[in-house]
């Protein structure tokens, strides 16, 4: 038949249809308008920040909207909010910044032991408005603006506005982040926020070959550095620095020559040591300080602490099995935050992983990769590497803090998979490609799971204990397992439930059944949901008169005539609570302590029941929670806590007029708490020092008189009759100056931990005053470094970018 012929014979009509009729033509696919002009992505862009705003408002709601709450946070009770409140009395008493603490463990240097955001943009808060307010809106800014950075990396990364929304909010309600909240750890939280622009700014500076960029991240590094957390902004520093090499080879290669890249690194290099420079005021004493503190160098067991275990792993993506919080029953003491990464965020990591697999992808797979290795600490070999080759790794301990750059390259993956959504679809579009087999294989086994742990929970955790476990865990920890096995099996449905809707969407979308915009949106929602659910546990408001009102045993004590120092039991009162109302203690909980105060009192205060050392500490007072039977102890006050009076102490100063020399081999506690030793008549000098000249008294001299007790000053009048020593109970540090009727005289270190003046025979007026000179020279260190960055950001203002505003082909 010729084709003629066969073109015109018409087909039998279908059933039910008259012959002749032709066909209904067939629908096409229902494709959306996929409008990505920069005016639909301005427009995307406001409504994506307008959306983390009222999501920002929402999750904090109980916190804004309620003047009188406070951020729960277990660091920020217990002594968070106690130091930084000390702060803001002595500014506003007139006094400044204070560099001395005297209230916890005796006393030690405040500004060098990063007590907290001290030179941190949002602490100006903390004198303008509540101290428990401007903390918490703190935490609530960088909430928001951890997804604002994160949102505008993924834009300088090239992707659209839809894609970068999922990066944007999955960052945001990271389980990483959001969980700091539980422990009012706001220098982690604040440290990880800054994280995204530092790589933005790099990117930025590569991309456009211009230096203004590398000087905006410095300033961005320098936020970092002021959180005050350094740790993770150095493994924050680490992960940019291995992208930046990784985008200079890529530019190498693209320009056939060396000069370009070399330049740009040189640039890198130079924002760090700027960013140094501006935060010497800081870094300098901080640094210096580690050399008097119990956290010198101790080892690489102490280092590798707090490692993330290798079966914690799970918690990616299953974060109630082990549990957190109170239901926690994994291998660390406690656990106070969750690793959840999200099902979509991961779901969409894949799908970036075998369909969008360029050189940025495999860069950030191979760097949540590496830092998942470098958390697990000892388990692997790669934190022992870099222990011992990079600087101040050595004084750094919980490498599992290296989940924060986990956290962000999993994120900036799953932006890349919902990009994919733009630019893949045809190939995604094949039911036969690897990413459905893979996303729905994984669906399969979730759904399968989720029965399992559903219908035998006690089989499923036994299964999963024994596996990751074997027989390690002690009957405690695999009871409490067994208990909350129910909590994971609901956990786990819901993570199924958002696994699969977030595989429908995609699937529609590769299918042009929705926009791939649309479809981005709503995973960006699913995404938020789903982090919600979890971030929600470790949210939570207090009351502010929680702490900030005293109560009558804190009255009474504040009626007692000064100086005295208190010992409040743990069933009494926090470590640092008696701060909030000025009353010395010798307890305490900070980052650092003085190495000599561990000589004196023990590792963890283990000496203080001996009451030689109360004598020496001017240690008046305990507060416990119930009655106490020890000796020299008697009850003045019943009124809530218990304070127990003890009469032994020599009201904070008194002469000696006999020295002596600690035998070098001689442990310096076991010298002091000697019977034959009396503190009252003889200091103890360290080995090595020069005896001052002191002579017998002819009698009872008249007590020292205090006239000044502040922080970093103190002032009192003694009379001896003889030559000898004006012991202080008050603890030693070299950054202390005395002077002597005006004259400067020498302040020695004795009885292990305290200060000790000589002073001759006849009336004298004696001053001491703290200054650390390393702040001085920080600040004006810090105060070039601000310049140098303010000039070079107004000079390289403006200037035209060397290479296009698009990113390059590298």
């Amino acid at each position: 038949m010729s084709a003629a012929k066969r073109k015109g014979k018409a087909k039998p009509a279908a059933p039910g249809r008259p012959a002749g009729k032709p066909a209904p033509a067939k629908k096409p696919p229902r494709v959306r308008s996929e409008d990505t002009s920069p005016e639909m992505e301005r427009r995307v862009r406001w409504a994506v920040l307008g959306a983390m705003a009222v999501a920002t408002i929402a999750f904090f709601a109980s916190f804004v909207f309620d003047g009188d709450a406070m951020l729960f946070g277990t660091d920020m009770l217990a002594q968070a909010y106690q130091s930084r409140a000390f702060a803001v009395q002595e500014v506003l008493a007139g006094r400044g910044l204070p560099q001395w603490n005297p209230y916890v463990y005796g006393g030690l240097p405040y500004l060098s032991i990063l007590p907290y955001p001290v030179y941190y943009p949002t602490s100006l808060l903390y004198f303008v408005i509540d101290l428990h307010r401007a903390i918490g809106w703190a935490f609530v800014l960088h909430f928001l603006l951890a997804g604002v950075l994160a949102y505008a990396l993924a834009r300088e990364l090239g992707l659209k506005a839809g894609a970068a929304a999922v990066t944007g909010v999955a960052y945001m309600f990271t389980g990483y982040l959001v969980s700091h909240l539980y422990a009012g750890q706001d220098g982690r939280m604040f440290a990880m926020t800054w994280t995204p622009a530092v790589f933005l700014f790099a990117e930025r500076a590569i991309a456009r070959r211009r230096f203004h960029w590398f000087l905006w991240m410095a300033a961005v590094v320098a936020l970092q550095v002021f959180t005050p957390h350094v740790q993770m902004m150095y493994f924050a520093a680490m992960a940019v620095g291995a992208y930046v090499l990784f985008r200079l080879h890529r530019l190498r290669v693209a320009l056939g020559e060396w000069r370009t890249p070399l330049v740009l690194l040189a640039g890198f290099a130079g924002a760090y040591v700027l960013a140094g420079l501006i935060t010497l005021v800081e870094v300098w004493p901080t640094w210096n300080m580690v050399q008097f503190s119990h956290r010198a160098e101790r080892g690489y067991e102490y280092a590798s602490s707090w490692s993330m275990p290798v079966q914690e792993t799970v918690a990616m993506i299953w974060p109630r099995f082990q549990g957190y919080l109170e239901g926690y029953w994994g291998t660390n003491p406690f656990k106070l935050h969750t690793e959840y990464l999200g099902a979509v965020p991961v779901l969409l990591a894949l799908l970036a992983l075998t369909v969008r697999r360029d050189a940025t992808v495999w860069f950030f797979a191979a760097l949540a990769a590496l830092g998942l290795a470098f958390a697990w600490g000892g388990a692997t070999p790669l934190h022992r590497v870099f222990y011992w080759i990079l600087p101040m790794m050595k004084s750094f301990r919980a490498p599992a803090m290296m989940y924060s750059i986990v956290a962000l390259a999993v994120i900036v993956l799953a932006g890349h998979g919902a990009q994919a959504l733009y630019d893949r679809r045809a190939e995604l579009a094949d039911g036969r490609h690897v990413a459905w087999k893979v996303i729905g294989g994984l669906a399969a086994l979730w759904i399968v799971l989720w029965f399992w742990a559903a219908g035998s929970p006690e089989g499923f955790g036994g299964f999963w204990r024994g596996l990751l476990y074997g027989g390690s865990l002690e009957p405690a920890r695999a009871q409490a397992a067994s208990a909350a096995m129910p909590g994971f099996a609901r956990g786990f449905g819901l993570f199924a439930l958002f696994w699969a809707l977030g595989a429908g969407i995609c699937w529609l979308a590769a299918r042009e059944r929705i926009a791939a915009l649309a479809a981005c949106l709503a995973l960006a929602f699913l995404a938020g949901a789903d982090l919600w659910l979890v971030d929600r546990d470790f949210y939570g408001v207090v009351p502010a008169e929680r702490l900030v009102e005293p109560g009558p045993a804190v009255e009474w004590l504040r009626e007692q005539p000064e100086p005295f120092r208190a010992l409040p039991l743990p069933d009494a009162f926090g470590p640092n609570d008696l701060m909030l109302f000025g009353i010395q203690t010798v307890t305490g909980s900070q980052n650092f302590r003085l190495r000599w105060w561990d000589d004196l009192v023990g590792e963890g205060g283990a000496r203080l029941a001996e009451t030689k050392l109360w004598q020496l500490l001017n240690l008046r007072y305990v507060i416990a929670g119930r009655p106490l039977e020890l000796e020299g102890l008697e009850p003045a006050f019943d009124g809530g806590p218990i304070v127990y009076r003890f009469d032994g102490t020599a009201g904070g100063a008194w002469l000696v007029h006999e020295a002596r020399t600690r035998p070098a081999g001689e442990t310096p506690a076991s010298a002091l708490l000697d019977d034959s030793f009396d503190p009252l008549r003889t200091a103890l000098l360290e080995p090595g020092v020069a005896l001052p000249p002191t002579a017998p008294s002819g009698g009872p001299a008249s007590a020292p008189a205090w006239t000044i007790r502040e922080p970093d000053r103190l002032a009192l009048d003694v009379e001896p009759a003889a030559d000898g020593v004006l012991v202080l109970s008050e603890i030693w540090h070299p950054y202390w100056r005395a002077r002597v009727d005006g004259e400067s005289a020498e302040v020695l270190q004795v009885d292990v931990a305290l200060r000790g003046i000589p002073v001759t025979a006849g009336r004298h007026t004696v001053e001491l005053e703290f200054r650390d000179p390393h702040v001085t020279y920080g600040a004006w260190g810090s105060a070039i470094g601000l310049a140098i960055l303010v000039g070079l950001l107004v000079a390289t203002r403006g200037r035209r970018d060397p290479a296009s505003s698009e990113r390059t082909s590298a």
